[in-house]
């Protein structure tokens, strides 16, 4: 919706007495053709007197039409301003509900977040926030998918995930970015007072800086592309239509427990082999596992309840424990490649070093605080809810 607004003041020998406002509003379609357009008139009085009266009879004898105020967006829409939501909200199942139910309230949440993270985005593509909520709501539909899939039409929803998959892929540069170097800037703050911080903050605001704008700008792009708009319209389908098997029409309570331990078990076993020497790489694995457990938890707690939300925040513990190991493994890798770029100069350069030892000293806190936190969640006793 475009629209241009012209301004008037009604003056008399007295004054001001009032402001006419002059809108003309364009309805532009996905394909930046004007769908509709119309004209508003707004007459308000300032001062009063007759010569308000005397302008909205002018008005109205030249064609006007006076009326209750519409707003302009639901002029625009017409019809489906009072049509019901295509994602609506919906309450959480119930343990005797079928899993079905349970399966399209989790779709209809995170489609709902999505659809409000684009619109952020679209406000305000700046804000980091939104993209960010944009790549956690698809990241926890894709995860929904994994969790749920034993009830599900296998090609649907692998077909489905996998477009969830490539979109979330596709925000990755510009979140990741952002959190780089919003980290790296942050942690100048903590070298030596003789090395040069500002120096190294301003090639960090020149590297990363213009990644980030260009990040941005994909993104915006990738929002008006066919095929995040089909992949829209595909979830918006998948709320009111999703293509599940037999099991997804047996009680919640009994089909559910067991969807999370499958994902706890793959977590346990991520973490068998960790040890502080072990590459960056199985503390990531390590880390993907715990977030898919801390999904799958989160997606049945608002049916079975405490237990398996008191299980979820116990799992959140060691993704925000592994999540913080990811950030610092990263940060360091590009600290020390802008170090050995043509980009800093040599005092730069070893204060970048100093940034990416640093960094690695994060990490080995990361994976102590790990050592620690571990043998806490793995009690049994968080787990008794998924025993049948």
């Amino acid at each position: 919706m475009r629209t241009t607004r012209a301004r008037q003041l009604i003056r008399s020998a007295d004054g001001d007495v009032g402001e006419l406002v002059d809108d003309t509003v364009h309805v532009v379609g996905a394909d930046g053709a004007v769908a509709a357009r119309f004209r508003e008139l707004e007459l308000e009085e300032l001062g009063g007197g007759p010569l308000i009266a005397t302008v909205a009879a002018a008005l109205i004898e030249a064609g006007a039409v006076g009326g209750e105020f519409v707003a302009k967006v639901v002029r625009a829409l017409g019809p489906n301003a009072a049509a019901p939501p295509e994602v609506p909200e919906l309450p959480a199942a119930r343990p005797k509900d079928a899993a079905h139910d349970a399966l399209v309230a989790y779709l209809a949440l995170h489609v709902r977040a999505l659809r409000a993270a684009d619109v952020a985005f679209r406000r305000e593509p700046a804000d980091p926030e939104a993209v960010h909520q944009l790549r956690v709501a698809a990241r926890r539909l894709r995860s929904g998918l994994r969790t749920f899939r034993p009830l599900l039409d296998r090609p649907w929803a692998e077909e489905l995930r996998a477009e969830l998959s490539w979109f979330a892929r596709s925000l990755g540069e510009l979140r990741e970015g952002d959190v780089l170097r919003e980290r790296l800037e942050r942690h100048c703050a903590d070298l030596p007072p003789d090395l040069p911080a500002t120096e190294v903050k301003l090639l960090l605001a020149d590297v990363l800086g213009g990644t980030v704008a260009d990040a941005r700008v994909r993104v915006g792009e990738l929002l008006d592309d066919d095929r995040y708009l089909a992949l829209h319209d595909a979830l918006v389908r998948a709320v009111a239509r999703p293509r599940t098997g037999p099991d997804a029409e047996r009680p919640a309570r009994d089909v559910l427990p067991e969807l999370v331990e499958k994902a706890w078990k793959k977590l346990d076993g991520a973490t068998d082999d960790l040890t502080d020497d072990a590459p960056d790489d199985e503390w990531h694995a390590a880390r993907l596992a715990a977030k898919r457990t801390r999904y799958a938890a989160e997606a049945v707690a608002p049916v079975l309840g405490g237990d398996a939300k008191a299980f979820a925040k116990q799992v959140e513990k060691i993704t925000e424990i592994l999540g913080e190991h990811q950030d610092a493994a990263t940060a360091a890798a590009k600290a020390r490649e802008l170090a050995n770029s043509e980009h800093a100069s040599a005092d730069v350069a070893f204060a970048l070093g100093v940034l990416a030892s640093n960094e690695r000293g994060h990490v080995h806190a990361a994976r102590a605080a790990f050592a620690d936190t571990w043998p806490q969640v793995r009690r049994a006793k968080w787990r008794r809810w998924m025993e049948p």
